[in-house]
């Protein structure tokens, strides 16, 4: 999206299970003010946020968890410090005997740097909602964003 030409192009955009954590805060509002420019007047963009949560309370929590699926032993470790989440995964296939190791480091976003970021690409409306019930956003519940561009 961050490479997107195309201005005043589309009537809807859809970023569903978009992770924008992974991003610098300069490649999220070229990304985003990319969209918002390739999108017609009265349109709309569904964001629906996926990755880490910056929720108020919780900075320098971890967790750590094993479980058994299938065969496979998982072991995930996660935690949250300076504004990233880090997470690894292990995970150990009795069924072939491989070890697999993931590793993730991205930046942990509040409600309020979402709405931030979508306000500053250009949207003039943003509603957001802690699920498809349309329930309200909270700083602690948020992962649906519908803007429009007017």
């Amino acid at each position: 999206a961050s490479e997107l030409q195309e201005s005043e192009a589309f009537d809807f955009a859809l970023a569903y299970w978009h992770t924008i954590g992974f991003m610098s805060h300069e490649e999220i509002q070229r990304h985003l003010g990319a969209v918002c420019a390739a999108l017609k007047p009265k349109a709309s963009l569904l964001y629906v946020f996926q990755g880490p949560r910056l929720i108020p309370g919780r900075e320098g929590q971890s967790s750590r968890n094993w479980k058994e699926q299938n065969g496979r032993f998982i072991l995930t470790d996660k935690s949250l410090r300076d504004g990233f989440r880090d997470e690894n995964c292990t995970v150990i296939d009795t069924n072939t005997g491989e070890v697999v190791e993931y590793r993730e480091h991205q930046r942990a976003l509040a409600f309020e740097d979402v709405m931030e970021y979508l306000d500053g690409a250009g949207f003039s409306r943003v509603e957001a909602y802690k699920d498809f019930e349309k329930t309200p956003a909270t700083p602690e519940e948020f992962s649906i964003f519908l803007c429009g561009k007017e």
